[in-house]
């Protein structure tokens, strides 16, 4: 599944149910932007009850 099927996952979000757990929301956003900086992707699989794998991909320099 490439990235553009989930809208939203890039930019921030924090749940209002999180409670104690620490974080502010913007990693994916972050190793985004630094990706796509590189000239490089990002995909992801994902599976409900299962969980979900992200590729970062980033090309060698010449």
């Amino acid at each position: 599944m490439v990235f553009t099927s989930f809208q939203g996952i890039w930019t921030f979000y924090r749940c209002s149910n999180v409670g104690n757990i620490s974080g502010t929301g913007l990693g994916l956003a972050i190793v985004k932007k630094s990706v796509e900086a590189y000239g490089g992707e990002i995909t992801f699989a994902s599976e409900v009850n299962v969980g979900t794998t992200f590729n970062v991909v980033i090309p060698l320099m010449k």
